[in-house]
């Protein structure tokens, strides 16, 4: 009788939880529900975003599994292009959720064939519950930032951003170079009269329509420069003063020394180039040199 008791009481212990994972895509968002291994997942699939859609789902599953209203929810999905957002309403809505990392999940991920080959729900369903039931190293949970956090990490992204888009332009006009015959030097710039001295492997001069895309590629290169530049410093200034306020003077001091400093190293740039391109672009644009401060 003590066994067939304590049996009963640890029966009695187990909460009813309702399992759910997402499949996220660009347009549609895949859903899956379960509440064990061994039971038939509910499926559906809905409109990317549609929140009120999700909340409709999951009454929907519950009913459909016979929970009490109060059941708690545990979904997870993989950490991608949808960020934390979702995460950060799930949790506000009292669902326990995980965002967890693609490349940990059981097998290598990184050697699949595609890099956007995601698991279907159905897979995530059955690895949530072995997680849930004390199996954590079927896959790593990533550690959520807050919004701060989150924040804080644009200036440095931005700066890989352009760097990266820096490279690809020069790349580009490599290649452009290449195809006529000509090699760029490291480091060269390309000012209108660096383009009228350019000969092509039969020592004429570059036609009219590549020159005009090169104008307008090299444009794209000093304007990535300059804007680099403005990120490195507000980088340096972020480090610096993380969570500036504005009542204290010493942080009145580093806007302007911020501002002085951003200056100097839009013109530094700038330096050796030709600035006509720019203004080519937007013919009432002042060169930022010339702007008063």
């Amino acid at each position: 009788m003590a066994k067939k008791t304590t049996r009963k009481q640890q029966d009695s212990d187990i909460r009813p939880t309702l399992f759910m994972a997402f499949e996220l895509g660009m347009s549609e968002w895949k859903l899956g529900f379960t509440i064990g291994l061994g039971q038939k997942a509910r499926r559906r699939t809905i409109t990317a975003g549609n929140l009120e859609k999700v909340q409709r789902e999951i009454a929907a599953a519950k009913k459909r599994f016979e929970l009490p209203e109060t059941a708690e929810v545990v979904s997870c999905y993989e950490a991608g292009r949808d960020g934390f957002w979702l995460h950060r309403y799930l949790t506000q809505s009292g669902i326990g959720n995980l965002v967890v990392d693609s490349a940990s999940i059981e097998v290598n991920r990184r050697k699949r064939r595609a890099k956007t080959d995601r698991l279907d729900v159905e897979k995530l369903l059955t690895m949530l519950i072995r997680y849930q039931y004390g199996e954590h190293r079927v896959w790593s949970v990533v550690r959520v930032p807050s919004p701060e956090e989150e924040d804080g990490r644009q200036l440095n992204r931005e700066l890989r951003s352009l760097k990266k888009e820096k490279t690809r332009t020069t790349n580009r006009i490599k290649g452009l170079l290449a195809s006529q015959g000509v090699r760029l030097e490291p480091g060269k710039e390309l000012s209108d009269k660096k383009l009228d001295s350019i000969r092509l492997w039969d020592g004429s001069s570059l036609l009219p329509g590549l020159k005009s895309r090169l104008e307008r590629e090299w444009a794209q290169v000093v304007f990535l420069k300059r804007h680099g530049g403005t990120a490195r410093t507000l980088t340096l200034v972020s480090a610096l003063e993380p969570t500036p306020r504005w009542g204290r003077p010493e942080s009145a001091r580093i806007y302007f020394a911020t501002a002085r400093i951003q200056h100097w190293v839009t013109d530094h740039i700038m330096i050796g180039t030709d600035r006509s391109f720019i203004r080519g672009l937007s013919p009432n644009q002042t060169p930022s040199h010339q702007l008063e401060t």
